[in-house]
């Protein structure tokens, strides 16, 4: 058999052997993906030269995009379009009227005149550390949510990608595509069902682009149930959780998996004990992703629901207000 093998392949035979019957030594073809190793003569070498003429779908994952020094031309010209000026510019154009009122009433008014050149920049100096402080305080906060969403969304990536391998791993049929359909469905479902509806800033809530990826994606029963609920996500994992019930309670399907038997031959003892061994390990493990998957969404809402406070914002915003109002009393006598 061996010799018919690797005569199929045009390998040396490995049984060649002398006049006294003593093995001669043959040449095996280096197998390049080890280097040191070698394979048997009966397995064909991997095309590895075929496959390294084929592209790649990506040739590594994509980096985050990072500033780069050349753009600061790029960030001048394109100061006006900035989102964050556009937020601010009413309180920029208010602020810049009342230094022009403030210089207008110094000029014309003695008396307030008189009065500017008594304020000194002390009280300005002494109350700008504090001010720094407060707004120190909420770009922490703001960059603290920024970090623990992204913390929270790498863990549902990797729980995602962990259900996909335990649906391959422990299903077949119609359950695993079901299964992986639900799965590959979560995140977009989250992703929608955590943004807000404000069209400025959210523009892609519930397009027709991702309308589009679900319905190719899902059934049209999975896309009806899960389009008319209140919270989708919720929705799909319970639906999920449907698909694993449903399976592990196949008896026939689960034999075939986990014991490679028929439907209709025996087990033993062993058998028996080990296949219910596997299935309860494995229903454990996905129904502890779905418990991660819940316990991610719920927090990502608790990131969208939980701001800083109310009274902390708006003592902030009047003490920044009269900072900057008394600002120009200070400074116009030294103009």
């Amino acid at each position: 058999m061996a010799q018919q093998m690797a005569a199929q392949l045009g390998q040396p035979n490995p049984e060649t052997r002398g006049k006294r019957g003593k093995r001669k030594p043959v040449d095996m073809p280096v197998n390049p993906g080890l280097g040191k190793g070698y394979v048997s003569p009966a397995v064909p070498l991997a095309p590895f030269d075929e496959w390294a003429k084929t592209k790649p779908a990506y040739a590594h994952i994509p980096p985050a995009p990072r500033f780069a020094n050349g753009e600061w031309q790029n960030n001048f010209t394109s100061l006006l379009k900035s989102k964050l000026l556009q937020r601010v510019q009413s309180f920029l154009v208010f602020q810049t009227l009342w230094s022009v009122v403030c210089y207008f009433l110094y000029w014309n008014i003695p008396i307030l005149a008189a009065a500017a050149k008594i304020l000194t920049l002390q009280i300005h100096s002494l109350t700008g550390a504090a001010l720094s402080l407060l707004l120190l305080f909420r770009t922490n906060s703001a960059y603290a949510r920024v970090y623990d969403a992204r913390c929270i969304w790498g863990q549902l990536t990797n729980t995602i990608r962990e259900m996909a391998r335990l649906a391959h791993t422990n299903m077949h049929g119609l359950d695993r595509e079901h299964a992986l359909m639900l799965t590959g469905a979560i995140p977009t479902l989250m992703l929608n069902h955590l943004q807000s509806h404000d069209g400025q800033y959210r523009a892609t809530q519930w397009s027709e682009a991702q309308k589009g990826v679900l319905t190719n994606l899902l059934s049209e029963h999975d896309f009806k149930c899960i389009w008319a609920a209140r919270n989708r996500p919720m929705t799909a994992c319970k639906m999920l959780g449907a698909v694993y019930r449903s399976w592990f309670i196949n008896v026939p399907a689960l034999k075939k998996q986990f014991a490679n038997k028929a439907p209709d031959v025996d087990l033993n003892d062993d058998e028996r004990a080990l296949m219910a061994a596997n299935i309860q390990a494995a229903k454990i493990h996905q129904e502890r992703q779905l418990e991660i998957i819940s316990n991610c969404y719920g927090a990502c809402e608790r990131i969208v629901r939980s701001n800083i406070p109310n009274f902390y914002s708006k003592h902030l915003s009047r003490f920044l207000s009269v900072w900057c109002f008394t600002l120009p009393f200070v400074l116009v006598h030294r103009s």
